[in-house]
């Protein structure tokens, strides 16, 4: 009865006490899509394609999968994943680990913290046993995330193997043993009376940054210097980066700036950018030229300041450089600033530069402010600068007129500064 009452006892403070939860998610690799774990995602440092990552049956440690990361030629090869964290804590990182043919001169298999040099114990050949790894890390005063690294290599210490890895965990540690070796999980220095942070970007390329801020839509990064940084479209010496934000475990890169103006391979040829944007696909959503650039398009050729692009790769629409003659569906027009492009090549809005005649299905009319088509190339929007007949009704100057089936929907009346004032249908 006694023995009864003392395992009652400690089954009871291990429950009440033992509050060092694991902050992985996924830690033993269960959940898994296209052969990859969720959650996690993964880079390489050479960014060729050789090296493999995979969900793996065989010989696990627990459960029915592990996570094996091979690589058939010398490179740093990590799976990554992004754990919010307390700032100025203590925790505990630790998992199984198993490696086979990896080069003995050169780091191999090992868990870490991105941004700093420590690694747990790593291994170059267990003959197929699992061994157990930990590592205990102090966060920085104002640090709430690190990225929990599985690697095979590391900062100048690429390699070639296999390695697998199991039962990943990191918690809490709220009493360490004098005799821990507590390292740090975060690395900073002073530069120009400013903190630089060792930061890990959602690729996995590991950088210096000044500062980096988000909200519910974007995630910004301003780094520490000029840094070459691998992008959608290739490789650009960077000084700000952002992301979309919408899931943080799928950011995707938003707009690369440039440091400098520099030559990028884009649907219009090899032009010189300052800037670069992409949608969630990774597809080129804006470029940005550095100087104006003249594009031979099915409406002229117009010299450009930028270009953007739908999530098809058609021309979307076009900021100009200086007030053009463009090509519309009515005939040539002055455009003042940009135009907005349906993805089947039709203009849909253009912004004019002054008021101007212009050939209608009703006749010469002068308009200003801007004109808009539908899909089909008719007229769906335009402003009057002189008193107009349109279907057979008088319709005064200084109105907006909407078109729709062949007669006029609604007006609106403008301001001098072309600001529209809903007058109702």
């Amino acid at each position: 009865m006694n023995k009864l009452f003392s395992i009652l006892i400690i089954i009871f403070f291990n429950l009440c006490f033992n509050l060092n939860a694991n902050f992985i998610k996924n830690p033993g690799f269960e959940i898994a899509s296209n052969n990859m774990p969720v959650e996690w995602i993964h880079s390489t440092w050479k960014n060729n394609g050789i090296s493999k990552f995979y969900i793996d049956d065989k010989n696990i440690h627990t459960g029915n999968y592990c996570l094996t990361i091979q690589n058939p030629e010398e490179d740093d090869s990590k799976l990554i994943q992004y754990v919010k964290v307390k700032p100025k804590t203590i925790y505990k990182l630790s998992g199984f680990i198993k490696a086979s043919g990896i080069n003995e001169n050169k780091l191999g298999a090992n868990i870490t913290v991105l941004g700093i040099l420590e690694t747990s114990k790593d291994f170059k050949e267990t003959y197929g046993e699992w061994k157990y790894v930990e590592l205990i890390g102090r966060t920085g005063p104002n640090q709430t995330e690190v990225a929990v690294s599985l690697r095979l290599g590391g900062y100048g210490n690429i390699n070639k193997g296999k390695a697998s890895f199991d039962d990943i965990e990191m918690s809490k540690v709220k009493n360490a043993h004098p005799d821990s070796n507590i390292i740090d999980f975060f690395h900073e220095q002073k530069q120009n009376n400013s903190i630089l942070q060792a930061y890990t970007l959602p690729n996995g390329q590991e950088v210096e940054i000044k500062k980096k801020k988000e909200d519910r839509f974007h995630f910004d990064v301003e780094l520490a210097e000029p840094t070459i940084i691998n992008t959608p479209a290739g490789k650009f010496k960077c000084i700000k980066l952002m992301y979309y934000n919408y899931r943080k475990k799928e950011r995707k890169l938003y707009i690369a700036n440039f440091s400098e103006p520099q030559i990028a391979n884009t649907p219009v040829g090899n032009v010189k950018l300052n800037s670069i944007r992409f949608h969630k696909s990774e597809k080129i959503k804006a470029i940005f030229f550095t100087e104006p650039h003249i594009v031979d398009l099915s409406y002229g050729k117009l010299k450009l300041n930028s270009l953007r692009y739908d999530r098809d790769g058609t021309i979307g629409g076009a900021r100009l450089s200086e007030p053009q003659m463009v090509n519309t569906p009515i005939g040539k027009i002055k455009c003042k600033s940009s135009i907005s492009i349906y993805r089947s090549g039709i203009i849909r809005i253009i912004n004019l530069s002054e008021s101007q005649m212009v050939n209608t299905q009703f006749g010469k009319l002068k308009l200003k402010c801007a004109i808009q088509f539908d899909d089909k190339g008719k007229l769906k929007y335009f402003a009057l600068v002189e008193d107009a007949e349109i279907y057979g009704k008088l319709y005064k100057m200084n109105t907006a007129i909407y078109l729709k089936n062949k007669a006029v929907e609604k007006t609106n009346k403008l301001s001098g500064n072309c600001r529209i004032r809903d007058s109702g249908p």
